[in-house]
């Protein structure tokens, strides 16, 4: 059955309760028992990024022209990231979401691969690669 939208608000310690009692059956991350899904970096880091996340709740990352500053953090982000995977050329100027994500598995892959001594990932890392090498500032064609 779909969810109504209520007709009032919920105060906040109700609210509280219903999200609490609804993770009550979640995997215990805190605890170290999620391993690819989140990762517990301590209590200090937990603090950091609630504090980091208050600040920006509100804005929509979808709109990088009205709020630059979050287009700017998403790119360092993302750019740290790569570098970690030793990627090539410009991938941090991937325009959408759902393409950096595939992006990220294939460069991902590409490092256990290595990891593993294995001198060729399997088919599918291959299509992934040739598509991360059209990002390659050498093998883009000049704007129109």
């Amino acid at each position: 059955m779909r969810a109504a939208l209520p007709q009032h608000g919920t105060p906040w310690p109700e609210l509280e309760r219903e999200m609490r009692q609804l993770a009550a059956g979640d995997i215990d991350w805190r605890a170290g028992k999620a391993a690819v899904y989140v990762f517990n970096a301590g209590a200090e880091v937990a603090q950091v990024q609630k504090e980091a996340y208050a600040l920006f709740q509100s804005e929509n990352g979808l709109g990088p022209l009205a709020f630059p500053s979050l287009k700017r953090m998403e790119s360092e982000i993302v750019g740290m990231a790569l570098d970690l995977l030793h990627a090539p050329g410009r991938l941090d100027q991937v325009p959408d979401r759902p393409l950096a994500i595939l992006l990220f598995g294939a460069l991902t892959e590409a490092a256990l691969a290595a990891a593993r001594g294995e001198a060729e990932p399997d088919d599918l890392f291959a299509a992934f690669e040739r598509l991360i090498d059209r990002f390659s500032p050498a093998d883009r064609p000049p704007p129109p």
